[in-house]
């Protein structure tokens, strides 16, 4: 887990990380924190991955456990707690969740005058599948339920190793 209060952090764990809080506050209005522990998250989930096309390479992963997922579309979008959501509802709000979290990330990561361009996001339910030497990978809780989110691209790894001073 990227989460070290004591250390210098690059500037990519501080978009990242200030992209999670942004969206995810922004939609649940709740803070998210990172988890006091780095259990993996297991069972059913949703999941969703938003390659970014340019001008890095890589691609954003959210993993969030169904329970966790039904809650937080509830929470989004100010549903009572019946057990009712359609399901291809919270596969949009799992989507939008990451295309908020990636166009977030990289407005922060790249100056204000550049460009990017992103994929169109897949989102699914089910087993989460094996990710490949990630970048950056975090246990979230938002709502008290974790969430992951991981990235891959060796692209990245410029962004990776350039220190920063300062929090998030």
């Amino acid at each position: 887990m990227f989460n070290q209060q004591d250390e210098p952090r690059s500037k990519l764990v501080l978009a990242l990380e200030s992209a999670i809080n942004e969206a995810l506050e922004a939609m649940t209005f709740e803070q998210p924190y990172p988890s006091e522990d780095d259990a993996a998250i297991t069972g059913e989930a949703y999941w969703a991955s938003l390659d970014i096309i340019s001008p890095s390479k890589g691609t954003l992963h959210f993993v969030i456990p169904t329970d966790s997922a039904l809650e937080l579309t509830e929470s989004v979008h100010g549903f009572p707690d019946d057990g009712e959501t359609e399901e291809s509802l919270v596969v949009d709000t799992v989507a939008e969740i990451i295309n908020t979290i990636v166009g977030c990330f990289m407005s922060k990561l790249l100056s204000q005058d550049s460009t990017f361009d992103l994929g169109l996001p897949v989102t699914q339910k089910g087993a989460i599948p094996s990710l490949e030497k990630p970048v950056f990978s975090a246990i979230y809780m938002v709502l008290d339920r974790p969430i992951n989110v991981t990235l891959t691209g060796e692209d990245f790894n410029d962004y990776s190793s350039t220190p920063t001073e300062g929090k998030a």
